[in-house]
Formats: C-alpha cells, sequence, structure tokens
C-alpha cells in the first residue's frame, strides 16, 4: 500500500497515488475493451462458420461447371480465380530409370507377380473326396426325439 501523501518514483517524475490509481485503470479498460471486442468478433463468426458448409459446397459445384464449360486446360479459368490443369511433367532419363529400378525392386520385395508368371505356376492335380458326415447327436435333456419321414396322400398318389 502506498500511503497518503506519498509518491513512487518514475522515470517521468514521483507518481502519487491517484495518478498511479488512473494508470492502472487506463491498462484494466484497454484489456477490457479487448475482451469485448473479442466477444463481439467470436458471436460474428457464429453465421459464417455456419454457413461454411454451404459455400464450399457452392463453390465447388461453380468450380465444376466452369470446368465443364471452358475445358480443365482453358486459360480463361484464370479469370475465375482457377488454376488450369497443365500437362504433365516430363520426366528425365535418370528420372525414369530410378522409377523402374523402384518399381522392380517393390515387386521382389513384396513377391508380385505377373500375368505371365502367374500362369507358368502350376499346381498338381487336385483330389477331392467326399464323404458322409456323421448326424450331431441330440442334446442331453432335449425334448426333441427323433423326427419321422413324413407320410405322403395314402397310396403314394399325387394331385396330378
Amino acid at each position: 500500500m502506498i500511503p497518503p501523501g506519498s509518491g513512487v518514483p518514475s522515470q517521468p517524475g514521483t507518481r502519487d497515488k491517484a495518478a498511479i490509481g488512473t494508470a492502472l485503470q487506463g491498462f484494466v479498460g484497454n484489456y477490457a475493451n479487448l475482451d469485448a471486442a473479442t466477444l463481439a468478433l467470436q458471436s460474428a463468426r457464429g453465421p459464417v462458420k455456419a454457413s461454411e458448409a454451404a459455400a464450399s459446397a457452392l463453390f465447388a459445384e461453380l468450380k465444376l461447371a466452369l470446368t465443364a464449360w471452358l475445358g480443365p486446360t482453358s486459360p480463361q479459368l484464370a479469370l475465375f480465380g482457377l488454376k488450369p490443369k497443365g500437362a504433365p511433367k516430363q520426366l528425365t532419363v535418370a528420372q525414369k530409370t530410378a522409377k523402374v529400378a523402384r518399381a522392380s525392386n517393390t515387386r521382389t520385395i513384396r513377391g508380385t507377380k505377373g500375368k505371365r508368371q502367374k500362369a507358368t505356376l502350376v499346381s498338381g492335380p487336385m483330389q477331392v473326396s467326399v464323404a458322409p458326415t456323421a448326424q450331431p447327436a441330440a442334446a442331453v435333456g432335449s425334448s426333441a426325439g427323433p423326427t419321422a419321414p413324413v407320410a405322403g396322400p395314402p397310396g403314394g398318389q399325387t394331385g396330378k
């Protein structure tokens, strides 16, 4: 606490209790104004964020329509802020050689084979055996008894 009637030495001169209080209130007021502006900005951003998905969808539709209308490589797309598709970058001989070597190495590591290599692999003759399966035993304490065959009409006649 600063006793009444005394001051604190500072760069411009001695400041009394009232001058220090006024300066501190000014700084606190600046932060209060900043907080109020931040809250106002957050409340203003709410509707923008809510409409962001719809605006993005509309932009995607317009981009698709302009690209279909003008063509994907048209320089006129730049008038609308869209970048036209360019030709793919041509690889040098060294880059092509490195690309083939990487692909070959990957196939060796993964053990993948092409259509012709797979065709040379022949499996032996397959043997298939069919055996009757055993009926499962009825559970102990089950009320279901053996099922009897369903009898047809008397005399074995059918409705024909």
